[in-house]
């Protein structure tokens, strides 16, 4: 004997599961570094954020390092041609980005 549908459409599937999934992100816990958010918005935050910056940091010092670890395992001829160029361009957005959350207090 087949077992019963549970929704009438792959269209109502779709919405029950985007849901599960919604209610799952929503009732997950926050990173574990973070401090709680306070419980009046009113309220200050500064530990939180300065948590954040530092995980913001730390993770373009790790973007940073790979891509110029990749870019001296190229070939001269790819440095300094067009792929090289665009590469650079965009490594030199990343350390403007680092030197960005770093100013921030």
């Amino acid at each position: 004997m087949p077992t019963p549908k549970r929704h009438e459409n792959a269209a109502a599937r779709q919405h029950a599961y985007r849901q599960r999934r919604k209610l799952t992100r929503l009732n997950s816990p926050s990173p574990k570094n973070l401090p709680q958010a306070p419980a009046i918005a009113a309220m200050p935050s500064t530990a939180r954020w300065k948590e954040l910056r530092q995980q913001a940091e730390a993770a373009l010092k790790t973007l940073l390092d790979e891509m110029e670890k990749y870019q001296d395992q190229r070939s001269e001829s790819w440095q300094e041609g067009d792929k090289g160029q665009a590469f650079q361009e965009v490594t030199d957005r990343v350390e403007e980005a680092l030197d960005a959350v770093r100013s921030i207090d």
